[in-house]
């Protein structure tokens, strides 16, 4: 998701519709596919780090899970701000 250049899933593309009509869009399906391959790769890191002996990685995800829920709490109400 970090990606620049023409490799970026937040650079726009061109689309052609059955009429000629030339746009620009975001590629939504590959954001979709990134953002579901983060949120995999996130999963898993907590369920292997809920699964730690060391009391460090445990704290660590706590830390990590914790952080994330506030950053959604925060997100929800900037987007509850523009409407």
């Amino acid at each position: 998701m970090l990606a620049k250049g023409k490799n970026s899933i937040w650079e726009q593309v061109e689309t052609t519709d059955e009429d000629g009509k030339v746009s620009k869009d975001y590629d939504k399906d590959k954001i979709y596919k990134a953002l579901e391959s983060f949120a995999k790769s996130y999963n898993s890191l907590v369920d292997s780090g809920q699964k730690a002996e060391s009391m460090g990685v445990l704290t660590q995800v706590a830390a990590m899970v914790t952080t994330s829920q506030k950053n959604c709490i925060y997100i929800r109400q900037g987007r509850n701000n523009y409407r």
